[in-house]
């Protein structure tokens, strides 16, 4: 029953069954009782029916093998059948090694299987029971996991898209050949004489070579260019890119709101809110001195004395450099360095001077001629001549209008009075309408051909025909002409480099040498005091008067709280004020006084048209004129080799490492071909 799936591997039994011969010999010896018994008692009625026998007792029961197995892979089918039909191409892993898992719980919550029950009658678990498909490199592979009391196993399906799947996804019944390849070593054959020249290259290999060649022709070629864009807009419209827009305002009456700040309330048309204030008045000030200190009015001072040292200002003879208490000088000692002439590689030195010979190069001037008559552009010399041919009449017609005039009559009846009495009469009254009428009228239109140019009953085509130019190259006086190059021999010189060396512990500066020896004496100390000051040798005293406020003590009435300089209580009373009143508008409009205005934005595409520079000729949004510009075309030409004596031999085989083949030589080329199980096709 399990041969319909690829793989079955066991994984483990939970509950195993009877090992012994003794147990065996008994379950079927009372299989065979229970047929016999129903077949005897049902002869009147022939029906096929599953007999299970079971051992033991309560709970802990266990069926024969085949009937436990039949249930398993029965239920391994349902949830097989149930997984292929959800896991679409949409559904599947996008990435190679990614993996997607459904639980048995999560396929019934989606309707997709109901409660799977072992063959004692319990459920299934729902939570180890799952499906999981994970993409390989060509394929996917479906493991299905059914975890039951009595049993425990899985499957793996191989699966993909063919085309009997009709495009979904479905059970892989396909298997691989691959192909083996092996070269047996041959002659190769001498080189073939080289094809014709063509313009058409083609792909190379060992076996064949190629050979180019570039000649520049003159070419027809159509050049394009982006017509010029023309946008025009009706009366009352801007332009804006591409399109037309016209701006208009729409109002309306904006909404009146009544609003009470914050912390109001509203009672009909006021807003009142309960406000305490604070009532502030000025404590009493009493001025406090620390001990030692006289008061003096809002003061306390007393006499202090201080001292601070003297300042010392260092100083230094004339062109000396004072470093703190320290003046120093640099004494600097001169010398003129040696000197070494060097001339670069390639020059020769004569004292301090280098030389060499250099040849200048240059393109000869190429005198391009034509002959007369020709008109010369760059290389090549062409004229043209007007090739003319007679224009085809056509017999034509063609509606003309012109102004006519028709009379028009009308009657209406007219109230009147006479002498005999009054009565209506009908007047009629008619005038001469101006109409537009027509008439036919025959023509005659000469038409020509694409590419010519009608002149009168003539049609006239340009034709251009093509010569190279007469080259001859010049060079300038003095220079020697080789061929398409001008070469001149000048002797050039330049000063020899000059090394100047100077000795150890000696700076070089230019062609001069120098060092520098420190030279140093103490600062003459000037010892100075402030202005306000006594000077006392290196001391520097005063007496000065200190001075700080004195402290402030601020005493408040009874009920008062101090707050600073300031007595402070709380008093309540209503404060009533008027609503708020405010203009609400839409969104999207704005507000103006008590209207709102919006900007209505009326947008049509604009009138588009396109012009070319003269010598253009307009299609569609480009301009196209017709040029001769020289071109490079490049011929390939070819030739082969045989391999005369070898050949190629090809083996199939299932297995994609095959080691017989590999060892003989063989090497996988790739290629695979699929082959039918069912059939071994």
């Amino acid at each position: 029953m399990m041969d319909e799936f690829n793989i079955i591997k066991r994984k483990k039994k939970k509950n195993a069954f009877a090992s012994t011969a003794l147990l065996a010999s008994i379950g079927i010896a009372v299989l065979a009782i229970l047929l016999i018994v129903l077949v005897m008692g049902r002869n009147r009625t022939t029906k096929t029916s599953t007999v299970q026998t079971f051992s033991g007792n309560g709970s802990d029961t266990t069926c024969t093998n085949a009937s436990k197995e039949e249930k398993f892979t029965n239920n391994l089918r349902t949830i097989k059948d149930a997984a292929i039909s959800y896991f679409t191409v949409d559904r599947m892993p996008k990435n190679v090694g990614d993996s997607i898992k459904l639980t048995l719980k999560e396929m019934q919550n989606k309707k997709l299987v109901l409660d799977i029950y072992d063959s004692t009658g319990k459920k299934c678990s729902t939570e180890n029971s799952y499906v999981e498909v994970t993409k390989e490199e060509d394929e996917y592979v479906m493991r299905l996991h059914l975890s039951c009391d009595d049993m425990e196993d899985y499957i793996v399906i191989h699966i993909g898209c063919y085309d009997f799947c009709d495009g979904k996804i479905c059970e892989d019944k396909v298997r691989y050949e691959y192909e083996y390849k092996k070269e047996v070593s041959c002659t190769m054959s001498d080189w073939s004489t080289w094809s014709e020249w063509k313009t058409k290259r083609e792909a190379t290999n060992s076996n064949k070579k190629e050979e180019t060649k570039t000649e520049t022709t003159t070419k027809e070629v159509v050049e394009t260019k982006d017509a010029t864009k023309h946008v025009s807009c009706p009366d009352g419209y801007k332009r804006d890119g591409d399109k037309c827009k016209k701006t208009t305002v729409k109002t309306i009456d904006a909404t009146i709101k009544y609003d009470c700040p914050y912390g109001y309330e509203k009672e009909g048309n006021k807003c009142k809110k309960t406000v305490s204030y604070p009532e502030v008045i000025d404590a009493t000030v009493t001025y406090i001195c620390p001990t030692g200190w006289d008061r003096n009015g809002t003061k306390c001072t007393r006499e202090v004395p201080s001292t601070i040292d003297a300042t010392v200002e260092y100083t230094c003879p004339s062109g000396w450099d004072r470093n703190g208490s320290v003046c120093s000088r640099n004494v600097t000692n001169t010398m003129d360095a040696t000197v070494d002439y060097i001339c670069p590689s390639g020059w020769d030195r004569n004292g301090s001077v280098c030389s060499r010979n250099v040849t200048d190069t240059m393109d000869a001037t190429a005198n391009y001629s034509c002959p007369s008559g020709w008109d010369r552009s760059g290389k090549i010399c062409s004229k043209t001549t007007t090739v003319s041919i007679n224009a085809t009449p056509e017999n034509r017609t063609k509606q003309v209008s012109y102004t006519c005039y028709k009379q028009e009559c009308t009657t209406k009846p007219v109230f009147s009075c006479n002498a005999s009495g009054c009565g209506t009469t009908e007047v009629t009254s008619c005038e001469n309408v101006k109409k537009t009428c027509y008439r036919t009228e025959s023509y005659t239109e000469y038409t020509c051909p694409d590419g010519y140019k009608k002149d009168g009953t003539k049609c006239n085509k340009p034709k251009t025909d093509t010569i190279d130019a007469t080259v001859n190259y010049t060079c300038p006086s003095g220079w020697n002409r080789n061929g398409k190059i001008c070469t001149k021999v000048t002797p050039e010189t330049q000063p020899a480099t000059a090394n100047y060396n100077c000795p150890t512990g000696w700076d070089r500066n230019g062609k001069i040498c120098t060092k520098v020896t420190p030279e140093t004496q103490p600062a003459t100390a000037n010892y100075n005091c402030p202005t306000e000051y006594i000077k006392l040798g290196t001391i520097c005293t005063k007496v000065t008067i200190e001075s700080q406020p004195a402290t402030v003590d601020y005493i408040c009435p009874t009920g008062y709280t101090r707050e600073g300089t300031k007595c402070k209580r709380t008093v309540s009373y209503p404060d009533i004020i008027d609503t708020i009143i405010t203009y609400v508008c839409p969104s999207g409009y704005t507000k103006n006084g008590t209207e709102c205005l919006i900007k209505i934005v009326d947008e049509n595409d604009g009138n588009i048209t396109y012009s070319c520079p003269n010598g253009y000729t307009l299609s569609g949004k480009k301009c196209n004129r017709t040029v001769i510009k020289d071109v490079k075309v490049t011929y390939y030409r070819y030739a082969t080799r045989t391999c005369d004596g070898g050949e190629v031999l090809i083996e199939w085989s299932t297995d994609n490492h095959d080691e017989s083949l590999l060892n003989e030589g063989y090497k996988l080329t790739g290629n695979k071909r699929a082959i039918n199980e069912e059939s071994g096709k």
